[in-house]
């Protein structure tokens, strides 16, 4: 993927954060604060809010507040976590459930005989989910021991990389990142068993991989200030699942404190859900995101 452009950075609010957290690495602190609270009043940041967006019908302040703080805090953890002990870490993540439900009830019904394709998407807490249900419930409750996620930078984020070494060295799992690239289908199948379980995130901008043949999908965004939209999204998921002999699974967040997870067959509709203002590619979408 190619870096953004200047132009691009002076529309989304997003690359304007990444870039301030880039280029002043010792005061991330300082500049995730400045954010969260002067936004609103900073000329240089005028017109980038949710309510700005075209796609969307209405937004309330609040919300508004809430949809930069999603994407502030996304963009920050990674340096918050880099100075956590392993221990830490791990209560980092699983802190998630205080604020969120996550609903398995009646699933994997083939638990231990047949590996699972978990489909997931940009949430503010997507790590910790994928942390929480691969350790509160994936290992102990239905015996899962394999856990493989998919990365396309050139090396994968820091916050698989501490999931990762809590999973194989507290917990007794392995965990793996694949990139994305060559030769990447050929390892997955490799690393495969009965009880490994796939996190594939399925909310990718077409207009970011025009070559890519994937399934086109939607996205429903809702908004407690408007009425549900949907935005296409780029997944393979579904044809992944059938390939490998995978369960398809799908995170469907239509509760703003409930992740519940939806078996998806394979003449469903995958449509994944979130509130927008959660979601942390909101900045991108009408950029690269066709309503």
């Amino acid at each position: 993927m190619r870096a953004a452009t200047e132009e691009e950075i002076a529309r989304r609010l997003d690359l304007k954060i990444l870039r301030e957290f880039r280029d002043n690495p010792a005061d991330v602190r300082k500049t995730r604060n400045w954010f969260i609270e002067n936004w609103a009043d900073s000329p240089n940041l005028a017109g980038l809010s949710l309510s700005d967006k075209k796609a969307i019908a209405r937004s309330t302040a609040e919300q508004d507040q809430a949809a930069v703080k999603s994407i502030v805090d996304y963009n920050f953890e990674p340096h918050f976590v880099s100075t956590m002990k392993p221990v830490q870490l791990r209560d980092y993540f699983l802190d998630v459930t205080k604020i969120f439900d996550i609903d398995i009830q009646n699933t994997f019904p083939n638990a231990g005989r047949t590996p699972l394709l978990i489909e997931g998407l940009h949430h503010r807490c997507s790590f910790s989910f994928v942390f929480t249900l691969i350790a509160k419930f994936l290992m102990p409750e239905f015996g899962y021991n394999s856990f493989i996620t998919f990365y396309t930078q050139d090396e994968p984020d820091i916050r698989l990389v501490g999931s990762k070494n809590i999973i194989d060295n507290m917990l007794g799992g392995r965990a793996s990142g694949i990139k994305l690239s060559g030769g990447w289908y050929r390892r997955l199948r490799t690393e495969m068993t009965d009880r490994t379980v796939i996190f594939y995130m399925g909310d990718m901008a077409p207009k970011l991989f025009p070559k890519n043949k994937s399934k086109i999908n939607r996205l429903v965004l809702t908004s407690d200030a408007a009425p549900d939209f949907e935005v296409d999204v780029l997944s393979d998921a579904a044809r992944l699942a059938q390939k490998l002999g995978a369960e398809h699974y799908s995170w469907d967040i239509k509760k703003k404190d409930t992740l519940r997870l939806r078996r998806v067959e394979a003449d469903d509709k995958a449509d994944l859900t979130v509130p927008v203002y959660d979601w942390v590619f909101w900045p991108a979408l009408d950029d690269l995101y066709s309503s």
